[in-house]
């Protein structure tokens, strides 16, 4: 028995629960056709594991007895799989998060930023409690607030003034 393992993460707007039946559909029809004996479908949770190796293992069990079977084809083969992968790549659309025109009209308004919840004085290194998170987005993102932990202010911050990068050191 050889057992393929393989790691994924979903694309944005694709739901666990889609992809769960549809790897589980494919699964089974390798399964029928006798090109693998066994798969399983697991997530990693709670952060367990390294992010790097996305958040969906699969593993794929074959017989062994003919190598790679499950994952072979010829160029017929490969020419056909280039085109539905092409197909499915166009239903999913396009990679990574963006802002439809009517959204990033708002987008400034509605998302927060880093600000300043005392006086910060020039020199003050700054820690977790100097700080909170509120909108307008015109400071620096939440996003980077372990980046901005530590740093050093290069100017006096005020009460209730965004944070920006330009003011750190």
């Amino acid at each position: 028995m050889d057992i393929y393992h393989g790691w994924c993460d979903l694309k944005p707007g694709v739901q666990d629960t889609a992809f769960a039946s549809a790897f589980q559909t494919y699964m089974q029809h390798l399964a029928e056709s006798g090109a693998i004996e066994k798969w399983r479908l697991t997530r990693r949770k709670l952060g367990l594991g390294p992010r790097e190796l996305g958040e969906f293992h699969f593993m794929i069990e074959t017989r062994g007895d003919i190598p790679d079977l499950a994952v072979s084809m010829d160029a017929k083969q490969l020419k056909g799989h280039i085109e539905e992968l092409r197909k499915i790549g166009t239903i999913l659309g396009a990679r990574g998060k963006s802002a439809s025109e009517a959204e990033s009209r708002n987008l400034t308004a509605s998302r927060r930023s880093l600000y300043a919840k005392r006086p910060i004085a020039r020199g003050e290194t700054i820690d977790a409690g100097m700080l909170y998170a509120l909108r307008p987005a015109i400071g620096i993102s939440p996003e980077h607030f372990a980046d901005v932990i530590g740093k050093h202010a290069t100017s006096a911050i005020e009460a209730g003034a965004p944070v920006q990068w330009e003011l750190l050191g």
